[in-house]
Parts: structure tokens; sequence; C-alpha cells
């Protein structure tokens, strides 16, 4: 299996076009195959069909938010993803996309917590069953030369 790379960023807010172009433009010169964005503040369904019309590298799913500080956003570089189920399980707060690559499965899980304490300990407590999952054994793994520099 080849190296599959991720990145996660809280891009405090997309609605500004230029913001959003520049942090598409970032992206492009990534090397990541998915990306999770956090607090994208989308307030609506416009915005999410302006944010996947301007991510070009490939497909993208959005999560709008209730709020100005949630909103979630899973983009992939065309990479021969093939995406077979998707769900906002949380609006703005967590998304969860199954997905085939070759002849690997895999769910990704795109999590952004409530800032208030007491609202983020009942959202954790309320996501071990989303582990369950045929997709992966949940390890991951690094080079032993990569462990202790």
């Amino acid at each position: 299996m080849t190296d599959l790379k991720f990145v996660s960023l809280n891009v405090r807010g997309l609605k500004d076009a230029g913001k959003r172009g520049a942090l598409f433009f970032s992206l492009l010169s990534m090397d990541f195959e998915v990306a999770f964005l956090q607090e994208c503040h989308l307030k609506g369904e416009e915005d999410t069909i302006t944010f996947t019309k301007e991510w070009t590298a490939g497909v993208s799913y959005w999560s709008i938010g209730n709020v100005h500080s949630d909103g979630l956003g899973i983009v992939f570089k065309d990479n021969g993803f093939m995406i077979e189920n998707y769900v906002s399980l949380v609006p703005g707060r967590l998304q969860c996309l199954d997905a085939r690559w070759g002849e690997y499965r895999f769910r990704f899980i795109n999590v952004y917590a409530p800032c208030v304490r007491i609202k983020r300990l009942g959202f954790f407590k309320n996501l071990p069953i989303l582990w369950d999952t045929n997709r992966c054994d949940g390890s991951i793994s690094e080079p032993r030369s990569n462990l202790w520099g």
C-alpha cells in the first residue's frame, strides 16, 4: 500500500472569498490525499455550493454549522478514492465519510468539538459508536526511524 497523507487545519472562517482562495491555493501545494478542515463558518447550502465549485482539485464534502464558530470540510485531491457514503452526523461538528481506495476501505471522521467544557464532554461521550467499523484496525504506524528521531 502506498502511504496516505492527511492534513487537518482550523481555518477560522472561509466566508471571505480572498481568504478561501488563498487557502485553496495553499492546499494545492501541500502533499496530502485528504484534508480535514474545521471552523469553516458555512451558513447555508449556498456556501457548500460555492466551496465545492472553488475546490477544483477533487471532491469535497461540507457540513453546515449553526453558529459562526463551526462548520467542517473534507477535501480530497484527485487521487482515486471512491466515496461510498457520507453523513454529517452533528451539523458543523462531526462528519463521517466512507471511501474505498483500491482494495482498501476507510472511514474518515472530521471532528470539531465545542469550546465550552461541559458541551465538549457530552460531545465526546457520545462518539464511541462511530469507531465501530470494518474499515481499518484504528492503528497508525510509523517507520521505526521516525519514532525516536
